[in-house]
């Protein structure tokens, strides 16, 4: 389910899911609002179907409201926040990890089903800014009411303290024995043969390439394999230019990776020993092609602080990814051994001064293995290294805990039966929430899919109706105009004309300009109920008088939402109400004495005021239940627009004197209806 929308309105908090959900929070006794959480807008008079309860009059050759001109329109709030983060998080894509404040509208990031979803907004603010901490090193600054996942249950910042948070769940269905091929043409720079001054590799007929007279040809493609990848995961830990720098103990596995280097690319390497006599030098020859290979093709970055593993991101064979990062941990990391009484405690830690790759390295361990990695920050005091003084500098500490998680992901180290012992490893619980400082938050907002997407390694983070509004010719102008300000557009239209304009109701819904669509009913035919379950968000409108028992029995148990609007004596309504009165009375006395049989025939079924009030619903409630599902009276909460004749009013069915004419500010106008009603 998606969050649609999540803002603090007066005294309390609004959370709107994608299945019209509404969700109000307050430590108060009773919600005070700033704002109108939803205007009901009519935006045309226009219609050619001449329904004889229409309330609002609507005929063929009606009026259009001029909707792209009124100034209250950029006074609406917007509603929906899908995320705001801290510029400093990270999300990724097909190059790795990436920061917030590095996307584009254009970009496709990574969701929680693993699918690369295009960013189709972004919007930046100054906010007051919120960081949460909790268990395996979890920080994360945001906003205070920005949505994470927690059992499965959306959850503001403010609401996570104590709160498990939902982790990214591994890609089931990954490569085996996928062909990597590397054409080296491509990064090796290529001699010019009229220019004798000219420097760089020639490709030979034989798909070889020669960098120099000095070094051997090696293979033009090459066949990306363990081994290959094994030396991959230890350049990143180690190399630096052409050569690695290891331990003065690693000799062994310096030579076994110089010949790998040597099997491959049928050049030489060089082992020597350090003036400072505790390290080692691994030197690759020639340097063009490890600078070629790893840094060009494999893109392993160049200095400590700029190292990535983003060509895995790229590939998708676990055991290739398994070989780079054995390599990695390898190189720079640890295993290590914790007894707590008769029990052991086995972890695995890498230190990297690149928090690009610290959490690259968390969320490959999660997409391919289901591991959940640690990572904590320090900071490395002054020291010098072969001769070199460095300062204070950060660093990231990636842990692996548990024999089981250790066992899968590198049994070459952990390969005996007595370490398998299941370990109770702690939660990734948010412990606490604390206001840090103002900055720049960015608002992200993908195009489809769950809308959730993982963070910083693994972590998961209005109405218009009356008329035929799909007449109206600025109605995708006016809907991508609300869009823009993240107000939440829900359109009502006549089953007639969603049946003929299925390509314009697509178009709407697939683009988000809509999320509710609301269906007026006129014969529930087969084929109407087809297209209706095309649309998880739709629901069908029926007027309580009108609405008769044959239309219950062909729309019920087919998973339908159903809302049932009061009969409104106004117009046309009140015309039809005198001349058809006796078939009107005896359908809403029908429906009052059954409404409960009703109930377990569809999926939803929800009411307006008018409804409520005409089929007396409030006996069906505890006072307790009434007070938490009881939305508010019209007025309350919302008010009504009439773009059309230019008024604004309690509700629709209010009387002419009682509709004022519209002012530039939302606000303004939801303030003279609160009083009105005091």
């Amino acid at each position: 389910m998606e969050l649609l929308g999540a803002y603090k309105n007066g005294n309390y908090r609004t959370l709107i899911l994608s299945d019209g959900t509404k969700i109000r929070k307050t430590n108060d006794d009773e919600f005070i609002p700033d704002f109108a959480e939803n205007m009901d807008i009519k935006i045309t008079n226009c219609c050619d179907r001449n329904c004889l309860m229409c309330h609002e009059g609507s005929i063929s050759d009606g009026k259009h409201g001029d909707i792209m001109n009124e100034k209250f329109i950029d006074t609406l709030h917007p509603y929906q926040e899908v995320a705001c983060l801290s510029g400093d998080t990270y999300v990724f894509d097909r190059e790795g990890a990436k920061r917030i404040d590095e996307l584009s509208v254009g970009d496709s990031i990574y969701d929680s089903e693993h699918i690369l979803r295009k960013v189709i907004s972004i919007q930046k603010s100054n906010k007051p800014v919120y960081k949460l901490s909790g268990n395996r090193g979890i920080i994360i600054k945001c906003s205070q009411d920005h949505p994470f996942v927690s059992n499965g249950v959306l959850e503001t910042a403010e609401n996570m303290p104590n709160k498990k948070i939902d982790r990214l769940v591994a890609k089931s269905d990954c490569s085996e024995n996928e062909i990597v091929v590397l054409d080296m043409g491509q990064y090796i720079h290529q001699k010019d043969e009229n220019n004798i001054h000219s420097v760089g590799g020639k490709i030979f007929n034989n798909n070889t390439i020669r960098t120099s007279n000095s070094c051997k040809p090696i293979p033009r493609y090459m066949n990306l394999n363990k081994e290959l990848m094994y030396l991959y995961g230890w350049y990143i830990a180690e190399g630096s230019s052409k050569s690695l720098v290891m331990n003065k103990n690693e000799i062994d596995i310096a030579k076994s990776l110089g010949e790998v280097w040597k099997k491959y690319f049928y050049n030489d390497y060089h082992i020597f020993q350090n003036d400072n006599k505790n390290s080692i030098t691994l030197e690759l020859y020639p340097q063009s092609v490890v600078d070629a290979f790893f840094v060009k093709a494999l893109k392993a970055g160049t200095g400590a602080r700029n190292k990535t593993i983003s060509f895995l991101f790229s590939i998708d064979d676990k055991e290739l990814i398994r070989n780079a990062l054995l390599g990695l941990f390898d190189g720079d990391g640890c295993y290590r051994t914790r007894k707590n009484g008769s029990n052991k405690f086995y972890f695995a830690s890498l230190k990297t001064s690149s928090r690009r790759l610290a959490y690259e390295v968390c969320y490959i361990l999660a997409k391919y293995f289901g591991i959940y990695a640690s990572v904590f920050q320090g900071l490395n005091n002054e020291r010098t290294i072969e001769d070199r003084k460095l300062s204070q500098s950060d660093y990231y500490s990636v842990e692996i805990y548990g024999a089981e998680n250790l066992s899968i992901l590198f049994p070459e180290r952990f390969d005996k039966l007595d370490m398998i012992q299941k370990q109770k490893l702690r939660s990734d619980k948010i412990n606490k929430i604390e206001k840090v400082d103002d900055e720049v938050l960015y608002d992200i907002t993908l195009d489809s899919g769950s809308h959730i997407f993982p963070i910083n390694g693994f972590v998961l983070t209005h109405n218009c109706g009356g008329g035929d509004i799909t007449t109206h010719p600025d109605l995708i102008p006016f809907l991508q105009k609300l869009k823009e300000r993240k107000v939440i557009a829900n359109i009502t239209v006549n089953q007639i004309h969603f049946e003929q304009k299925q390509d314009l109701i697509k178009r709407l819904v697939d683009g988000k300009l809509i999320y509710g669509l609301g269906i007026s009913l006129v014969n529930p035919t087969e084929k109407f109920i087809s297209l209706v379950k095309q649309y998880p968000n739709a629901v069908i409108h029926v007027i309580n008088g009108i609405l008769k028992p044959s239309d219950i029995e062909a729309l019920g148990n087919n998973n339908l939402k159903m809302l049932i609007l009061g009969y409104k004596q106004l117009r046309r309504g009140a015309d039809w109400y005198t001349e058809d009165h006796e078939n009107i009375v005896v359908r809403q006395m029908w429906l009052k004495e059954n409404i409960c049989n009703i109930y377990d025939k569809f999926k939803v079924v929800s009411f307006d005021n008018l409804a409520i009030e005409q089929l007396n619903i409030r006996r069906f409630f505890t006072d307790k239940e009434w007070e938490e599902f009881y939305m508010g009276d019209d007025g309350n909460f919302t008010y009504y627009i009439d773009m059309v004749e230019r008024k604004f009013a309690k509700s629709s069915t209010a009387p002419m004197d009682k509709r004022y004419d519209l002012i530039d500010s939302t606000d303004e106008m939801f303030r003279r209806i609160v009083t009105e009603n005091k």
